[in-house]
């Protein structure tokens, strides 16, 4: 069967990704005695400038699709999108249960348990999605708050790291599952943008296996990948948009 754009785009994204995640790794092998890294290595070099690669190609990528913003038009496989969902639900659960949060007070303890409430909307989308129906527009809003309030958790350690590169991955990787649920909350609700969509989803998936070559919470950010992978697979798979004309046309 012969591929897609989109689809040849999602694999290519996710191979350039497992590169990229070794390249962090390899970068990790040569620290000085405070335990930094030495500036002007060859992988931070080659790892930022493909990072600001992917930047630019996935705009290219997504500058010229068309659809509409109904749900119907753009989800027409389930089966991906609710694994996707299953296995980013098991693990924010895991991580809530083994880890506790950093931040002490009122932001971690909604932190926390939206660690235990995600899941459940994320299983209830799933299912819903395997029945073939459109899930409400609130079960991925709590996926949204969850990713908001995990940046704000990890932004105390963020600040006190002298190197960008140490939290770059998973400041920007959380940012993209914030607009990625963002943007499927919005189709839940037949008002989503395709474009965008398809771009923090793509770029999600490069940041967040980057992520997790150094990453304090490599559950989320796996999951993220599957939920990210499922979602786009969806949409990749399915029929083309509908046009307007095409919506008004009885045949």
């Amino acid at each position: 069967m012969k591929l897609t754009k989109n689809q040849i785009a999602l694999w290519a994204t996710v191979g350039i990704g497992g590169v990229s995640a070794m390249l962090r790794k390899r970068l990790y092998w040569s620290v000085d005695q405070r335990l930094l890294l030495v500036p002007g290595q060859p992988e931070q070099i080659a790892l930022l400038v493909i990072t600001a690669g992917m930047v630019l190609c996935l705009l290219l990528q997504v500058y010229r699709q068309k659809g509409t913003g109904t749900f119907g038009d753009n989800f027409t496989c389930p089966e991906p999108e609710a694994l996707g969902h299953f296995l980013l639900a098991a693990g924010i659960l895991a991580t809530a249960v083994t880890r506790a949060p950093k931040m002490a007070g009122l932001l971690g303890l909604i932190w926390q348990l939206l660690g235990y409430l995600t899941p459940v909307c994320l299983t209830v989308t799933g299912i819903a999605r395997l029945r073939k129906r459109q899930p409400h527009f609130l079960l991925h809003m709590a996926v949204c708050l969850y990713f908001v309030f995990h940046v704000v958790n990890q932004f105390r350690a963020w600040s006190g790291t002298p190197q960008m590169m140490d939290y770059l991955f998973a400041l920007f990787g959380s940012i993209a599952l914030i607009l990625f649920a963002y943007y499927q909350t919005a189709f839940d609700i037949d008002a989503g943008k395709r474009r965008p969509m398809l771009y923090w989803g793509y770029l999600g998936i490069f940041l967040c296996l980057v992520e997790l070559a150094r990453s304090e919470f490599p559950l989320v950010y796996m999951g993220g990948v599957f939920w990210l992978v499922g979602c786009l697979s969806s949409m990749t798979h399915g029929v083309p948009p509908k046009t307007e004309e095409e919506r008004h046309d009885p045949a």
